[in-house]
């Protein structure tokens, strides 16, 4: 069952109610836009583990920046610490990534 313009009608009516701006931007939504940003980093195939989670309401409008802190490196892969945020500096992800690197054959 897909989602319809009235379900976002409701949708609105029930967070403006709650006090919030608007509908929610879905946690999925802003999951997906920092793996993008994790794989356009390490290249396409490279994404071998990636998890967090999420300690931040997203809304329509708002401005995300994954920021990509490397928190280990080994000669087969890296780690890094993510931590998304909005135009305000608010973390609204936070997680890890582990990537494959290549190897000394693969680099020449």
């Amino acid at each position: 069952m897909g989602l319809r313009a009235a379900d976002l009608a409701v949708g609105q009516v029930y967070e403006t109610v709650l006090g919030n701006p608007s509908v929610r931007a879905h946690g999925l939504l802003v999951m997906n836009m920092t793996g993008t940003a994790i794989t356009d980093y390490l290249g396409d195939g490279r994404l071998t583990s990636f998890g967090g989670r999420f300690v931040g309401a997203s809304w329509p409008g708002d401005t995300l920046r994954a920021r990509l802190t490397v928190a280990e490196v080994t000669p087969e892969s890296v780690r890094f610490d993510i931590d998304t945020v909005n135009q305000e500096g608010t973390t609204v992800f936070a997680g890890s990534a582990t990537g494959r690197l290549d190897s000394e054959e693969e680099r020449v």
